[in-house]
């Protein structure tokens, strides 16, 4: 099915909140609105644009990198799930399957992305990232398509469409820097910009029109504000995608200690989740909890531990010991044997 004409402007009716938005925002929100009945703008990005700067690109992956492991939680309790607010966002996740079924695979998958991303070179003219951007461009096409054949109500709007795409890049950048600052994580105006500047690139990569690329924090997070604001409230689904994220150290659980602190850090997460989402997203995300396991974590953030960018290589071994260790979980190899695991 051929995706519907933008050339005439009608919001879709998931834009339930525009009005209120039009308020806030002006009426430039319709700009946003229409952008959500357009899909891949299908031009050629193989490649660095004209305006990427290498040396701000690789400083933003610095102040990624060098928090590690407290923003791969940040990641997971506070990016990923507030893309789950959104009650079309997520029906792209739901048909596919695997953010339910497949949540820890998808998210180490996630993980090894946004990891790459932020190394040296990653982004400068040739560099890998390009090739993964482009990977993840592809397959966000091949879903459309998947969803347009099942039948998407094109009053919807496009499926997986422009300001969503913004959206989730904006997570794995500013977003982030925002959690990591909730926690309190000392992350100055500068840094936060050279994020910004690293995530415009990948949102480029990735097929985003230049109106929702933006290239400093400040315009980041209104950008996202704006996007957002559009949406109704939260639905079953996104509690669904919430609770299959949180329940990984569970379903991941092969042996015996494993299992005994599987519930531990299941309620780690809960805390954290409602630490930095706040507690009424949280709660419109089916979280409920007073948050007492996130202050020793708000305590390790305020050190001085997460601030030298010469710890950044360590942290990246840390977290590629963990993500390899739960793609190991994920599949486990044929030649473990019960005994082992249990």
């Amino acid at each position: 099915m051929a995706q519907p004409s933008t050339s005439t402007f009608q919001a879709p009716k998931r834009c339930v909140g525009q009005e209120a938005a039009r308020g806030r925002f002006g009426p430039s929100i319709d700009e946003i609105a229409a952008l959500f009945r357009m899909g891949d703008p299908g031009d050629e990005r193989s490649d660095a644009p004209a305006w990427l700067d290498p040396d701000r690109a690789d400083r933003g992956g610095a102040v990624l990198r060098r928090h590690g492991l407290l923003a791969a939680a940040v990641l997971r309790c506070y990016a990923l799930p507030l893309s789950y607010r959104s009650p079309v966002g997520v029906r792209p996740l739901v048909h596919t399957g695997t953010l339910v079924r497949d949540a820890a695979a998808r998210l180490y998958r996630t993980a090894q992305m946004v990891v790459e991303a932020q190394q040296p070179g990653a982004l400068h003219p040739g560099g890998p990232a390009w090739r993964t951007a482009a990977h993840v461009r592809a397959m966000h096409e091949r879903v459309r398509q998947s969803l347009w054949a099942s039948g998407w109500d094109p009053d919807d709007g496009a499926p997986i469409p422009q300001p969503d795409q913004a959206a989730t890049a904006l997570l794995f950048g500013p977003l982030t820097v925002e959690g990591l600052r909730r926690l309190g994580c000392r992350i100055s105006a500068d840094e936060a910009d050279d994020v910004a500047h690293l995530v415009r690139a990948m949102a480029y990569g990735q097929g985003v029109v230049a109106e929702l690329q933006v290239d400093t924090h400040g315009e980041a997070l209104d950008l996202f504000a704006r996007i957002t604001s559009l949406d109704g409230p939260a639905t079953a689904d996104g509690v669904a995608l919430m609770d299959a994220l949180l329940d990984i150290p569970v379903t991941l659980a092969r042996r015996r200690r494993d299992r005994l602190a599987a519930p531990l850090l299941r309620r780690l997460y809960q805390d954290l989740a409602v630490a930095t989402l706040g507690p009424d997203d949280a709660r419109a995300l089916g979280v409920q909890t007073q948050g007492t396991l996130a202050r020793p974590v708000r305590w390790l953030a305020s050190t001085q531990l997460l601030h030298d960018r010469r710890l950044a290589g360590l942290h990246d071994e840390m977290v590629a010991g963990v993500v390899a260790r739960g793609f190991r979980r994920v599949n486990p190899g044929p030649g473990r044997s019960r005994a082992r695991q249990a």
